[in-house]
């Protein structure tokens, strides 16, 4: 199966390398122009706490889109979301799953747009940065849990549980939607105590 990594910054285009570094078939596609074209032209590196790696991966800008897309890693800021499903929509098959790699409500919101029975939500816990185009960096190594919007436990969940075990820990899990709520809430207290310096 093709897998598409739509915003391929810190997170979802950590866990594409990783992939791809296993075998899979993984494009890129994101909207800076300027980590398209160093991708294409000198390959990604991924540096940091698993040290380095240095792979070929093919990447386009979304207006270079022009392929059926059956399984997709959105790894878009919030903000984002809504134009980035937009402008993956005509190009979905019938089939196709889309996974929210993202911090926040994004699966709820993806699902209002494509479809509940298409979408699967995760919370990553590993961290990683974007340097510079063309460069990634691992930084935090943690765990990783999926589900799918109904708490199911399918067979889709599971194999896309497989490729994101490449990249991190996986835990499945039948109440994604309250795991997505708890990290909101640990934020909210991790800003709460920074901004009273406690």
């Amino acid at each position: 199966m093709r897998i598409h990594i739509v915003g391929a910054g810190a997170i979802a285009g950590m866990a594409g390398a990783y992939m791809a570094m296993n075998g899979e078939d993984v494009t890129f596609v994101d909207q800076w122009a300027e980590h398209v074209e160093a991708i294409n032209r000198h390959g990604l590196i991924i540096d940091g706490i698993r040290g380095q790696h240095h792979l070929s991966i093919h990447a386009v800008r979304p207006d270079q889109l022009a392929e059926p897309l059956e399984l997709v890693f959105i790894g878009v800021k919030s903000q984002h979301t809504e134009a980035a499903i937009a402008g993956i929509m005509p190009y979905l098959t019938p089939t196709a799953t889309v996974v929210s790699l993202q911090n926040g409500f994004n699966a709820e919101l993806i699902a209002s747009l494509i479809g509940r029975e298409r979408v699967i939500g995760t919370v990553p816990d590993y961290t990683a940065a974007l340097v510079a185009p063309g460069l990634l960096e691992f930084t935090v190594e943690g765990p990783l849990y999926i589900g799918e919007l109904d708490g199911q436990e399918t067979a889709r969940v599971q194999e896309i549980s497989r490729l994101l075990a490449m990249v991190s820990t996986v835990k499945i899990t039948p109440n994604i939607i309250g795991r997505i709520w708890t990290k909101q809430c640990y934020m909210a207290q991790i800003v709460m105590t920074a901004t009273v310096d406690e």
